[in-house]
């Protein structure tokens, strides 16, 4: 059954890639296949792993019951914002345990995008931002040129300042999907999770032939 397993595993992974070849007016060859192949294990490996890195950050802030929808929200978030997983998940973690909470920390997200996509700064430094700006550091804000001065800024709420960045950023993430880059960004999505989709079959067949003691005993 292992050994079936693996032969139908390879053969989904042949014509999946056969056809993404077709699709982008390519051949692939046998070697282009395999290279593949490794390539899409090694993905759905790390998008494994971060979810576990993901799970365990939030079960020590007392999130781990929230652990699914998250996932499930990343995995929408990812689709229509064209930023990966990759990204996000660090991301959510970094916000989580300075908020404590799952819906503030999904606010948040949607925020940075807007920001990040309207402004100079990249996602990851947006989320650093207002990871700060939600302790009371607000220092950084400087970056976004909010025409405050630091002792106005000093002086506000981070609720305050969090509807000032939503006012003044409104629309941005929609904007930049629409330019050339963005629709990449989508693309690169869809690629990356069709992979991970390809790699986590192969690893289950991989499994399968190493037996009771799964991939380590190989």
């Amino acid at each position: 059954k292992a050994f079936a397993d693996a032969e139908k595993a390879t053969k989904k992974l042949t014509g999946s890639v056969k056809t993404l070849g077709r699709t982008l007016g390519v051949s692939l060859s046998a070697a282009a296949v395999l290279a593949y192949g490794k390539a899409s294990v090694k993905a759905a490996s790390e998008d494994i792993k971060a979810q576990k890195l993901l799970a365990n950050s939030l079960k020590n802030v007392g999130l781990a019951y929230a652990t699914v929808d998250v996932e499930g929200f990343i995995s929408k978030m990812q689709s229509q914002t064209g930023i990966l997983d990759d990204q996000l998940r660090p991301a959510f973690a970094k916000l989580a345990g300075v908020t404590g909470s799952v819906a503030k920390t999904e606010k948040l997200l949607a925020l940075a995008f807007d920001v990040s996509s309207g402004s100079s700064l990249d996602y990851s430094s947006t989320v650093d931002l207002l990871s700060q700006a939600y302790v009371g550091n607000k220092k950084a804000l400087k970056q976004l040129d909010l025409g405050y001065t630091q002792t106005e800024l000093a002086a506000m709420s981070f609720d305050e300042i969090q509807q000032i960045l939503t006012e003044r950023f409104a629309g941005s993430g929609k904007a930049a999907l629409d330019t050339y880059i963005g629709q990449m960004d989508l693309l690169k999505v869809a690629t990356s999770n069709a992979s991970e989709i390809i790699g986590t079959s192969l690893l289950g067949a991989i499994d399968s032939l190493a037996g009771n003691d799964g991939i380590a005993a190989v």
